[in-house]
């Protein structure tokens, strides 16, 4: 993996960047560890010439945060001022964030409403809750919104796009395992065929992708729609399924 950054857009205020799979976005252990935050401090040395708030510390100007193998549009800020106003963006929810995915099964199209719990037993695991089950911590309400743009039936996997109306740690894995449709190179969040499939395809990382963030600037007030281009391995195995689809192959 190349350490650069790949920039959608930047101002005196703001940067988005298109994170790589396989990147951290902030080290949770090792400050030495190569990081989105690292690589940022590297290139804008500014952002580390301003007094941040103590929550900040080490990942100055992270405002959000990608899983280390989902890729797509992460947002920085250059400045404390800006770090605060794009978290208020986040918390009050004024903020679109649609995803693309590959997922094990047929999707179609719907809405999930159901509550993600930290799952105690099962270390960084998330789970959907209700229960109120006693190894259970920190459940909150989870909204998730989705559509197939592609089906291949004979591969029993679909191409959908998800739109996430709150902002949990895991939430599309967590929501499309939930309801049979799960993202497929998940490790964490599975079921056997669909890490058939997975190994079958040669598909290396969790095949999710932060597509589009759309927001208002926070100093310009103009709306800002930042899209970053599905990778390399994203389109690799989506069209290894159209084909091996058209072809009537089951893989």
């Amino acid at each position: 993996m190349s350490e650069s950054l790949s920039i959608l857009f930047e101002d005196q205020n703001l940067i988005a960047l298109n994170k790589p799979a396989g990147l951290i976005t902030h080290p949770a252990h090792d400050p030495a560890q190569t990081s989105v935050s690292s690589l940022v401090h590297a290139r804008y040395p500014d952002i580390l010439r301003h007094t941040w708030p103590p929550e900040a510390k080490g990942r100055e100007g992270i405002v959000h945060r990608l899983d280390q193998d989902t890729s797509g549009v992460l947002l920085i800020a250059r400045d404390p001022q800006i770090y605060s106003a794009l978290k208020t963006v986040f918390q009050e929810r004024k903020i679109s964030k649609t995803y693309e995915a590959l997922v094990y099964g047929a999707a179609k199209e719907g809405t999930i409403e159901l509550a993600i719990a930290f799952d105690q037993k099962v270390g960084v695991k998330r789970r959907v809750s209700g229960l109120a089950l006693p190894w259970e911590k920190n459940v909150k309400t989870a909204r998730t919104r989705y559509i197939a743009l592609e089906t291949f039936p004979l591969l029993s996997a679909s191409y959908v796009s998800v739109e996430i109306l709150t902002g949990r740690t895991h939430q599309i894995r967590v929501h499309m395992h939930a309801i049979g449709l799960p993202v497929l190179g998940d490790i964490l969040y599975t079921i056997k065929p669909a890490r058939v499939l997975t190994k079958k395809l040669g598909i290396m990382r969790q095949m999710l992708h932060a597509r589009y963030l759309t927001l208002t600037h926070p100093i310009s007030g103009a709306p800002l729609t930042l899209e970053a281009p599905l990778p390399p391995d994203f389109l690799a195995t989506l069209t290894q399924l159209r084909l091996e689809n058209k072809a009537g192959n089951r893989v």
